[in-house]
């Protein structure tokens, strides 16, 4: 993770894309993103991305089914799905 001036910028920018690639991958029905596409579509190492997973799961905004390091499954809640309207 970065540390220092800009990275709650950063982490913010992180955190808002991963919801905006669980959005776009969802339909009507938000269904299970791995970490391995979440991890190509952001550009971000698993494990780094696990930590904004974690992140937004203890803030209500995405549900998230932990695996084997660093692998993990993540989809948006409705909190998360309302956030980015």
């Amino acid at each position: 993770m970065i540390c220092g001036p800009g990275a709650k910028m950063y982490q913010n920018d992180i955190s808002r894309k991963l919801l905006e690639v669980l959005r776009d991958r969802g339909s009507d029905i938000p269904y299970y993103v791995g970490s391995g596409e979440l991890s190509a579509r952001l550009d971000v190492p698993r494990e780094e991305l696990k930590t904004y997973a974690r992140q937004l799961t203890s803030q209500g905004y995405v549900e998230m089914v932990e695996g084997f390091e660093p692998l993990f499954i993540v989809k948006l809640t409705e909190k998360g799905f309302k956030s980015l309207e």
